[in-house]
């Protein structure tokens, strides 16, 4: 299946596109290039058509769209795992986002379906959480704070509120080398392909999902278990294959591969609805449907409170006080 999104970049215009962002530092990914191009004569092989691969998935936009392409345009067979992050009320809604999309999964990809596993891990210090309480910082005040490239506070999850410079997204991958030392274990399959679903826009606003990021990664992964065969990458961020998207392109290639992204969930927030406006994930996938003129079909309590706030307003004005 051919796809114009998913176009190929030059390494001229990859590079070029690095050198413009604080988070990049292309000096350590060309040591790291060259490291692995010296050690296996390769830095990142895309596995063949048919291959099993493992995907950090999470019920967000840019892993869902990830799980798709990898079957749709890359035809693969897709281990999907979900850090857990146990009974915390945000880690619930992510939760209930994830079943809804497995069962779409389950249905539009029978033949290569494989039902998410869960493993728990408790990915942020209890110290830390105990030591700065979001509830005492307001949303508004995060909101800035995260737009200031500044950390303030955390919201107990893969995701640290403001904490540009943190780790936490970061560890993730590592978690898929623990998944797939499971699967050989228990099951006798091994995989050595793993995948996650930053975009560009990602790196730009957290330095630990930037292109750097990941290539020291797939250095660290390799190095810590000794072990060269390992390739780890992003589906939407890769010099090798030239793969550049932006949260504009991950959302468009999901609508163009018919991805229900209004069943994602993305917000830091543990309402019934996304907020829409007081996080900074919200007005970053906002903005990245409206930069790519797609309709938005999440509801969030923003546009909600609006809606109702307008309806009692026209009740209002129609009512004649004697």
């Amino acid at each position: 299946m051919k796809n114009k999104i998913m176009r190929s970049w030059s390494r001229k215009k990859f590079d070029a596109y690095l050198k413009n962002r604080a988070t990049e530092d292309l000096e350590a990914i060309n040591a790291v290039d060259d490291f692995f191009l010296q050690r296996r004569g390769y830095v990142f092989k895309q596995p063949k058509a048919k291959e099993s691969v493992i995907l950090l998935f999470s019920g967000g936009i840019d892993s869902t769209v990830a799980w798709a392409t990898l079957i749709e345009l890359y035809n693969y067979k897709v281990y999907p795992v979900i850090i857990d992050r146990g009974s915390k009320r945000r880690a619930k809604r992510e939760r209930a986002a994830v079943k809804s999309l497995e069962k779409y999964f389950a249905k539009k990809y029978p033949d290569n379906y494989v039902e998410p596993f869960h493993l728990t891990v408790n990915t942020i210090a209890k110290e830390f959480s105990d030591t700065i309480n979001p509830n005492f910082v307001s949303d508004q005040e995060i909101l800035h704070n995260f737009q200031q490239n500044k950390w303030l506070a955390n919201d107990d999850s893969n995701v640290v509120l403001v904490r540009t410079r943190g780790v936490s997204p970061y560890l993730m991958p590592f978690y898929g080398v623990v998944y797939s030392n499971y699967l050989k274990f228990v099951n006798n399959i091994e995989i050595k392909n793993i995948f996650v679903g930053a975009n560009f826009t990602d790196g730009s606003e957290v330095s630990s999902q930037s292109f750097t990021a990941l290539r020291s990664t797939l250095f660290a992964i390799c190095t810590a278990t000794a072990d060269y065969s390992w390739n780890f990458s992003s589906v939407f961020l890769e010099r090798e294959t030239g793969v550049l998207l932006e949260k504009g392109g991950t959302i468009a290639l999901g609508a163009k591969l018919g991805v229900p992204l209004e069943k994602t969930w993305s917000c830091y927030g543990d309402g019934i609805f996304q907020c829409g406006d007081r996080c900074a994930t919200c007005v970053n996938r906002r903005e990245g449907f409206a930069s790519v003129g797609i309709e938005d079909k999440t509801i969030y309590w923003s546009s909600l409170k609006e809606k109702i706030l307008g309806y009692i307003k026209f009740h209002l004005s129609k009512l004649k006080f004697w």
